[in-house]
């Protein structure tokens, strides 16, 4: 069905995916193509998914462990809430959460860092979901209470969508000139589906080099303004030379204007800058001091 829906042929790999050995339980995958697998029997149970993170956790949520607690009784929940910061680093909210984190059992916290944000994990164990996202709740405050402002979503909500209500709610529109992100912020906004943009342009990254960055910043911001018909405008101009990226958001309430360094230009450094972006478009917007 998957197939037919893309309109491309299955190739015999693919018609693999389908066979099951006499007696499996398949997996359904919403993910991907290929099922997982459950084979059991007095001796225990042999669960196979594909590895892609993506397509594992969903099927181990919706499907494998709600068939162990069926199958074998098993009582109580784990539930886990993820808290998204970005604009700071693993470290700094390490020390803002130290004693939580040594001291807490049960829920606990964790914090794992990506490209694309720290991450601040909380999980606790009950009876029900709602007996644990009370438990969830009270450490939830206190971390936010250490951070004020800076929690910009939560579980899947990312930081593209968030900033796309935010200029929803005041019926903004935004159009960007980005280089050195070269069209990821962009791109991020059109995949969120994000009703506020209005376009944008990306340029050379030395489209600016000899000028003023910072004038050049807020002129490519109000270019693309201009051009796109928008309410606001972000510009992200770069020097190559000195290996820095100069920024400015225009809005009807005010402008905000920054400058960032990196140290070389590949898929994770553009995706520090976009999300770093995005981080300081939300925080004017909702007000937060940098």
């Amino acid at each position: 069905a998957i197939f037919a829906y893309l309109k491309r042929p299955a190739t015999e790999n693919n018609k693999k995916q389908a066979y099951a050995p006499e007696g499996a339980t398949l997996i359904n995958n919403p993910n991907g193509t290929a099922p997982g697998l459950i084979c059991g029997d007095d001796r225990g149970e042999i669960i196979c998914m594909p590895g892609v993170p993506r397509e594992l956790y969903a099927m181990l949520e919706d499907s494998v462990l709600p068939y162990l607690r069926t199958k074998y009784g098993m009582d109580g929940v784990i539930h886990i809430r993820t808290l998204k910061i970005r604009g700071v680093g693993e470290s700094w909210v390490d020390s803002k959460m130290g004693d939580l984190m040594a001291t807490l059992s049960n829920p606990q916290i964790g914090v794992l860092a990506s490209a694309d944000s720290v991450r601040i994990r909380i999980s606790a164990k009950a009876d029900t979901i709602d007996q644990a996202n009370a438990m969830i709740d009270a450490v939830d405050e206190q971390v936010r209470a250490r951070m004020p402002g800076l929690i910009f979503g939560t579980d899947d909500e990312t930081i593209e969508g968030v900033v796309d209500a935010l200029l929803q709610k005041r019926s903004w529109t935004i159009a960007i000139t980005e280089t050195f992100t070269g069209g990821n912020i962009a791109q991020r906004l059109i995949a969120a589906n994000a009703a506020s943009f209005a376009g944008g342009t990306v340029e050379r990254l030395d489209r600016y080099a000899g000028q003023d960055m910072k004038r050049a910043a807020l002129a490519s911001a109000n270019t693309a303004r201009a051009v796109h018909n928008a309410d606001c405008g972000l510009g992200l101009v770069t020097d190559p030379t000195a290996k820095t990226v100069h920024a400015a958001f225009v809005t009807p309430a005010g402008n905000v204007e920054w400058e960032s360094g990196y140290p070389k230009i590949d898929t994770a450094v553009q995706t520090r800058g976009t999300v770093l972006a995005l981080e300081r478009v939300r925080r004017k917007l909702t007000g937060i001091e940098v």
